[in-house]
Protein backbone atom coordinates (compact mmCIF):
# COMPACT_ATOMS: atom_id res chain seq x y z
CA UNK A 1 0.00 0.00 0.00
CA UNK A 2 2.90 2.29 1.14
CA UNK A 3 4.49 1.76 -2.01
CA UNK A 4 1.75 2.19 -4.32
CA UNK A 5 0.79 5.71 -3.09
CA UNK A 6 4.13 6.93 -3.30
CA UNK A 7 4.44 5.18 -6.97
CA UNK A 8 1.00 6.70 -7.63
CA UNK A 9 2.63 10.75 -5.97
CA UNK A 10 5.89 10.06 -8.18
CA UNK A 11 3.36 9.54 -11.68
CA UNK A 12 1.56 12.11 -10.76
CA UNK A 13 4.70 14.21 -10.17
CA UNK A 14 5.37 13.22 -14.02
CA UNK A 15 2.62 14.14 -15.49
CA UNK A 16 2.57 17.66 -14.14
CA UNK A 17 6.46 17.79 -15.74
CA UNK A 18 7.43 19.38 -12.03
CA UNK A 19 7.71 17.99 -8.24
CA UNK A 20 4.41 18.31 -6.54
CA UNK A 21 4.03 21.02 -3.80
CA UNK A 22 4.49 18.01 -1.11
CA UNK A 23 7.62 17.06 -2.44
CA UNK A 24 9.17 20.35 -3.59
CA UNK A 25 12.22 21.01 -1.72
CA UNK A 26 12.68 17.88 -0.15
CA UNK A 27 14.12 15.46 -2.94
CA UNK A 28 16.69 16.19 -5.59
CA UNK A 29 16.57 15.00 -8.72
CA UNK A 30 18.95 12.06 -8.42
CA UNK A 31 16.60 11.06 -5.04
CA UNK A 32 14.06 11.06 -7.41
CA UNK A 33 15.40 9.00 -9.70
CA UNK A 34 16.84 5.95 -7.58
CA UNK A 35 13.44 6.08 -6.61
CA UNK A 36 11.64 5.58 -9.54
CA UNK A 37 14.11 3.19 -10.36
CA UNK A 38 14.05 1.25 -6.89
CA UNK A 39 10.01 1.18 -7.21
CA UNK A 40 10.16 -0.38 -10.21
CA UNK A 41 12.28 -2.99 -9.40
CA UNK A 42 10.49 -3.48 -6.20
CA UNK A 43 7.13 -4.16 -8.85
CA UNK A 44 9.20 -6.32 -10.08
CA UNK A 45 10.10 -8.76 -7.81
CA UNK A 46 8.24 -7.98 -4.84
CA UNK A 47 4.95 -9.40 -5.89
CA UNK A 48 1.30 -9.23 -5.09
CA UNK A 49 0.19 -6.16 -6.01
CA UNK A 50 3.12 -4.22 -6.38
CA UNK A 51 4.08 -6.44 -9.31
CA UNK A 52 1.32 -5.28 -11.04
CA UNK A 53 2.17 -1.77 -10.97
CA UNK A 54 3.27 0.17 -14.00
CA UNK A 55 6.67 1.11 -14.33
CA UNK A 56 7.59 5.01 -14.23
CA UNK A 57 7.55 5.30 -18.23
CA UNK A 58 10.22 7.92 -17.98
CA UNK A 59 12.76 5.78 -16.17
CA UNK A 60 14.96 5.46 -18.87
CA UNK A 61 14.78 8.83 -20.31
CA UNK A 62 15.66 10.16 -16.74
CA UNK A 63 18.51 7.47 -16.36
CA UNK A 64 20.60 10.28 -18.85
CA UNK A 65 21.04 12.41 -15.38
CA UNK A 66 23.19 9.59 -14.32
CA UNK A 67 25.83 9.66 -17.30
CA UNK A 68 28.93 10.34 -15.62
CA UNK A 69 32.63 11.21 -16.86
CA UNK A 70 35.82 8.72 -16.25
CA UNK A 71 39.00 9.95 -16.92
CA UNK A 72 42.02 8.37 -18.55
CA UNK A 73 45.54 9.93 -18.31
CA UNK A 74 48.02 9.04 -20.73
CA UNK A 75 50.26 9.84 -23.98
CA UNK A 76 49.63 10.74 -27.69
CA UNK A 77 51.03 8.14 -30.12
CA UNK A 78 51.63 7.32 -33.60
CA UNK A 79 48.88 5.05 -34.70
CA UNK A 80 49.45 1.35 -35.67
CA UNK A 81 47.54 -0.91 -37.66
CA UNK A 82 45.33 0.08 -40.49
CA UNK A 83 42.95 2.15 -38.89
CA UNK A 84 43.85 4.99 -41.52
CA UNK A 85 41.98 2.70 -44.34
CA UNK A 86 38.78 2.32 -42.13
CA UNK A 87 35.66 4.39 -43.05
CA UNK A 88 33.41 4.74 -40.30
CA UNK A 89 30.21 5.77 -41.13
CA UNK A 90 28.57 9.00 -40.65
CA UNK A 91 25.11 10.26 -39.09
CA UNK A 92 23.53 9.79 -42.32
CA UNK A 93 24.20 6.32 -42.95
CA UNK A 94 22.91 5.43 -39.26
CA UNK A 95 19.62 6.19 -38.67
CA UNK A 96 19.88 5.53 -34.88
CA UNK A 97 22.80 8.33 -34.25
CA UNK A 98 23.22 10.67 -31.77
CA UNK A 99 22.72 14.19 -33.15
CA UNK A 100 25.89 14.99 -32.39
CA UNK A 101 27.27 12.37 -34.24
CA UNK A 102 29.38 13.67 -37.17
CA UNK A 103 27.96 13.53 -40.89
CA UNK A 104 31.71 12.68 -42.05
CA UNK A 105 34.60 11.64 -39.70
CA UNK A 106 38.31 12.35 -40.43
CA UNK A 107 40.74 9.65 -41.57
CA UNK A 108 42.36 7.88 -39.38
CA UNK A 109 42.24 7.67 -35.18
CA UNK A 110 44.52 9.34 -32.79
CA UNK A 111 45.78 7.01 -30.34
CA UNK A 112 45.72 7.59 -26.78
CA UNK A 113 48.45 5.01 -24.64
CA UNK A 114 46.51 4.79 -21.35
CA UNK A 115 48.93 5.37 -18.21
CA UNK A 116 46.40 5.87 -15.86
CA UNK A 117 43.00 4.10 -15.26
CA UNK A 118 39.89 5.21 -13.19
CA UNK A 119 40.33 4.20 -9.95
CA UNK A 120 37.43 1.90 -9.84
CA UNK A 121 37.83 1.16 -13.62
CA UNK A 122 38.73 -3.22 -13.29
CA UNK A 123 36.16 -3.28 -10.74
CA UNK A 124 33.19 -1.67 -13.12
CA UNK A 125 34.42 -3.25 -15.80
CA UNK A 126 35.60 -6.78 -15.43
CA UNK A 127 39.42 -6.03 -16.52
CA UNK A 128 42.41 -4.06 -16.45
CA UNK A 129 42.76 -2.64 -19.68
CA UNK A 130 41.16 -0.98 -22.60
CA UNK A 131 39.73 -4.86 -24.09
CA UNK A 132 37.55 -4.24 -20.62
CA UNK A 133 35.44 -2.07 -22.57
CA UNK A 134 34.36 -5.30 -24.81
CA UNK A 135 32.97 -6.96 -21.64
CA UNK A 136 29.68 -4.18 -22.29
CA UNK A 137 29.96 -2.81 -18.88
CA UNK A 138 29.55 0.96 -19.99
CA UNK A 139 26.33 1.61 -22.53
CA UNK A 140 28.18 3.68 -25.12
CA UNK A 141 26.07 6.52 -27.33
CA UNK A 142 26.27 4.71 -30.23
CA UNK A 143 26.75 1.17 -31.84
CA UNK A 144 28.53 0.60 -35.60
CA UNK A 145 27.57 -3.00 -37.09
CA UNK A 146 30.63 -4.54 -38.71
CA UNK A 147 29.33 -4.58 -42.00
CA UNK A 148 29.01 -0.62 -42.36
CA UNK A 149 32.53 0.11 -41.30
CA UNK A 150 34.58 -0.21 -44.84
CA UNK A 151 38.23 -2.30 -44.83
CA UNK A 152 36.76 -3.63 -41.40
CA UNK A 153 38.80 -7.08 -41.09
CA UNK A 154 37.95 -7.80 -37.44
CA UNK A 155 35.08 -10.62 -38.04
CA UNK A 156 33.31 -12.96 -35.11
CA UNK A 157 35.31 -15.74 -33.88
CA UNK A 158 34.56 -18.25 -31.41
CA UNK A 159 35.75 -15.89 -28.46
CA UNK A 160 33.78 -12.90 -29.62
CA UNK A 161 30.77 -12.95 -31.41
CA UNK A 162 30.67 -9.72 -31.80
CA UNK A 163 33.98 -9.10 -34.02
CA UNK A 164 34.43 -5.71 -35.64
CA UNK A 165 31.16 -4.28 -34.25
CA UNK A 166 32.25 -1.23 -32.68
CA UNK A 167 31.16 0.99 -29.78
CA UNK A 168 31.49 4.72 -29.57
CA UNK A 169 31.22 7.11 -26.52
CA UNK A 170 31.45 10.71 -25.91
CA UNK A 171 34.49 12.14 -24.78
CA UNK A 172 36.59 15.39 -24.48
CA UNK A 173 40.67 14.96 -25.03
CA UNK A 174 42.56 17.53 -23.02
CA UNK A 175 46.10 18.57 -23.51
CA UNK A 176 48.38 18.33 -20.19
CA UNK A 177 51.03 21.61 -20.79
CA UNK A 178 48.46 24.05 -23.37
CA UNK A 179 44.82 23.09 -21.82
CA UNK A 180 43.60 22.79 -25.00
CA UNK A 181 40.52 20.48 -25.49
CA UNK A 182 38.36 19.50 -27.72
CA UNK A 183 35.41 17.10 -28.00
CA UNK A 184 35.63 13.84 -29.82
CA UNK A 185 34.82 10.20 -29.30
CA UNK A 186 36.25 6.71 -27.78
CA UNK A 187 35.77 4.37 -30.41
CA UNK A 188 36.20 0.07 -30.16
CA UNK A 189 35.82 -2.48 -32.26
CA UNK A 190 35.17 -5.72 -30.06
CA UNK A 191 38.18 -7.96 -30.97
CA UNK A 192 41.04 -5.26 -31.24
CA UNK A 193 44.34 -6.02 -30.04
CA UNK A 194 44.90 -3.02 -29.00
CA UNK A 195 45.23 -3.61 -24.91
CA UNK A 196 46.39 -0.31 -24.05
CA UNK A 197 45.47 2.63 -26.68
CA UNK A 198 42.29 4.30 -26.70
CA UNK A 199 41.34 5.05 -30.27
CA UNK A 200 39.63 8.81 -30.48
CA UNK A 201 37.77 9.99 -33.56
CA UNK A 202 36.31 13.27 -34.73
CA UNK A 203 34.80 14.83 -37.74
CA UNK A 204 38.22 17.25 -38.03
CA UNK A 205 41.82 16.09 -37.47
CA UNK A 206 42.78 16.02 -33.74
CA UNK A 207 46.17 16.46 -34.14
CA UNK A 208 45.33 19.56 -36.13
CA UNK A 209 43.02 21.06 -34.04
CA UNK A 210 45.02 21.09 -30.71
CA UNK A 211 48.53 21.61 -32.25
CA UNK A 212 50.22 18.47 -32.11
CA UNK A 213 53.19 17.88 -32.89
CA UNK A 214 53.42 14.43 -34.84
CA UNK A 215 56.10 11.84 -33.66
CA UNK A 216 55.79 14.04 -30.16
CA UNK A 217 54.30 12.09 -27.08
CA UNK A 218 52.40 14.73 -25.25
CA UNK A 219 50.09 13.59 -21.74
CA UNK A 220 46.91 14.05 -22.09
CA UNK A 221 43.89 13.17 -20.57
CA UNK A 222 40.42 11.09 -22.01
CA UNK A 223 37.29 12.20 -19.93
CA UNK A 224 34.97 9.44 -21.10
CA UNK A 225 31.33 9.70 -20.35
CA UNK A 226 29.48 6.50 -19.48
CA UNK A 227 26.62 4.98 -17.89
CA UNK A 228 26.60 1.63 -15.90
CA UNK A 229 24.91 -0.99 -18.17
CA UNK A 230 23.19 -2.55 -14.65
CA UNK A 231 21.60 0.83 -14.58
CA UNK A 232 19.41 0.43 -17.51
Amino acid sequence: MILSAIYQRLERRRRLGKPSDDFAGRWRLPDVVNLEISLAFLAHVAGGRARRLRPPSQVHYRLESLLERIVFHGETKDGIGRHSEITIPGRHLLPGAPRDWPETLCPGSLNVRVLAYPADFAWRCGGKDVTALDHGRFVPALEIPRDLITNNHLVPTRSCSRGGDAQVWRATLTVDVSGATTPCWVLRRFASTLTEDLELVSAGHLRTVLDLPRRTRLRVRVDMEVSNREHR
